[in-house]
């Protein structure tokens, strides 16, 4: 398949987990996939990986949540590429499970630089060439814990929705240049969260039955396949979404 042939596009936080199976499906719908992380090490198996595969793209090492490393990312993509088409702002930091009132200042600054920062650093630095060329896809991520507030993850949550909130201003305010932008609450498999569950059955097994299809999402085939929807011609008419790819785990509100 090859829908996406002849598209540039840019995901950020993807040499591993939901950004690296978004990076996969992209590359197999025929896009030229520039993906960039912190570490070069975790890049490095990436491409390796997608290698194995029969799949190529490019890698750059950057953290996007220094400002000038994030515009470096789209300035490096356009010098090789001579545009870009779409821009998939995945790239998170994690965070601490405690409560609101032990949150440090150190959480919260890396938490909204990572995230809320970063995609606003890259969605400024491509719109110029969006709005020159003709239009762009801009795809954030957001969590469904964010939007019903779930406890211990304050900075997390306060980053997502800050995310939203960019994301519904600037589908209302591009749209006039033929620029979609649109956000994604995931609930998907990653390394992290199968290890997770692993050392928690109890709490892995309520977690699936309060997933109406009683499964995670699956990197490449769920969450690949909806971004990659998103970045081809038929959803050109598609912005200020938010899209619970979570099997409908969002019908149950979070403790």
């Amino acid at each position: 398949m090859t829908q996406l042939k002849g598209k540039v596009v840019i995901v950020t936080g993807g040499s591993e987990g939901i950004g690296f199976g978004i990076v996969q499906k992209l590359t197999m719908e025929g896009a030229r996939v520039v993906f960039c992380s912190r570490s070069a090490e975790k890049g490095a198996k990436a491409l390796q990986q997608l290698a194995e595969l029969g799949l190529e793209a490019d890698y750059l090492q950057a953290d996007v949540g220094v400002r000038e490393r994030a515009e470096s990312v789209v300035a490096t993509t356009i010098e090789r590429y001579g545009r870009v088409d779409g821009l998939v702002n995945n790239a998170q930091a994690e965070w601490k499970w405690v409560p609101v009132e032990d949150k440090t200042e150190d959480a919260y600054d890396k938490a909204l630089s990572s995230g809320f920062h970063a995609s606003r650093w890259l969605m400024n630095a491509v719109f110029p060439h969006y709005r020159d060329q003709g239009g762009g896809r801009v795809i954030n991520f957001g969590s469904r814990r964010a939007v019903y507030g779930a406890k211990l993850s304050a900075e997390y949550n306060s980053t997502k929705e800050a995310i939203r909130g960019l994301t519904l201003s600037a589908a209302r305010e591009w749209g006039r240049h033929n620029i979609t932008v649109n956000v994604i609450c995931p609930a998907c498999e990653s390394a992290a969260t199968v290890e997770y569950m692993k050392n928690n059955p109890e709490m892995a097994a309520r977690t699936l039955l309060a997933i109406p299809m009683r499964r995670l999402g699956k990197a490449v085939e769920d969450l690949g396949a909806l971004v990659a929807s998103l970045l081809t011609e038929d959803a050109r008419f598609i912005t200020g979404q938010t899209f619970f790819a979570d099997g409908g785990l969002h019908l149950k509100r979070p403790e």
